[in-house]
């Protein structure tokens, strides 16, 4: 996973957390992108 920030790869990121761990807008509207990446592995 890459390491560099950018919009797009946290918009991919909040998609996965609301599709595979049924996240709500508004929790993920919360997150760090680090935390969402946290979320996201394992």
């Amino acid at each position: 996973m890459a390491t560099s920030f950018n919009p797009d790869t946290q918009k991919r990121a909040a998609k996965r957390l609301a599709a595979e761990l049924n996240f709500s807008a508004a929790e993920i509207l919360t997150m760090s992108y680090a935390d969402m990446v946290w979320w996201l592995t394992d």
